[in-house]
């Protein structure tokens, strides 16, 4: 019996960029559902280029930033919430401070400022409804405090880690790495980020 000839890496390629075309398409029909809240925030388009796929334990995240207002500054921010990302995911993720499970959905994501260098991610679902607040932490709080308060922050977005996520075993677990450990799943927008704990099966 014949044996079969391998794939050559260049069909795997090829089929690795046709599979990711067609999640990508999946994630604009599903971001969809957001398009009333975005609408309200004068975003009318996302950057779907610019998502970001998370394998986390059986699940997947996805994560994008949306651009802030072309005239909003630093000290705008401090005016009320504002939104700086949506988010996709197939799996609970569990706030540790409000012990708070973000169940699998789509959420706009905003910043808010609760004082001068205190701040939370508020996670909002399609009907308007929020559904989790949590704390949002400066990646660089010496970075953020050196920002002018009248810079547009806008055009910052290229200049900093606007999006980005960690996935990795809990580095503030209190006993050593070793089964059942947990992951922590780490997302940034902007200049914030927040840790969820993703409990391993």
């Amino acid at each position: 019996m014949p044996q079969r000839r391998s794939s050559s890496p260049r069909a795997e390629l090829d089929d690795i960029s046709r599979r990711q075309a067609d999640v990508a398409d999946v994630c604009a029909r599903i971001f969809k559902a957001l398009d009333p809240l975005l609408q309200k925030e004068g975003i009318h388009e996302l950057n779907l280029e610019r998502m970001i796929f998370s394998r986390v334990g059986k699940g997947v995240v996805v994560h994008l930033p949306v651009k802030l207002g072309e005239k909003v500054t630093k000290r705008d921010l401090y005016t009320g919430a504002h939104a700086v990302g949506v988010l996709a995911n197939t799996t609970t993720l569990l706030d540790r401070l409000s012990e708070t499970a973000l169940g699998p959905g789509v959420y706009l994501v905003k910043v808010r400022p609760i004082s001068k260098n205190i701040w939370a991610f508020d996670f909002v679902q399609a009907d308007s409804r929020k559904v989790l607040s949590t704390p949002a932490d400066l990646v660089d709080p010496g970075r953020f405090a050196f920002v002018p308060d009248d810079q547009v922050i806008g055009f910052l977005v290229g200049s900093v880690g606007s999006i980005d996520v960690l996935v990795g075993p809990d580095p503030d677990a209190l006993l050593p790495y070793g089964p059942g450990t947990n992951l922590v799943c780490c997302i940034s927008f902007l200049y914030w980020t927040h840790c969820f704990v993703i409990g391993l099966a």
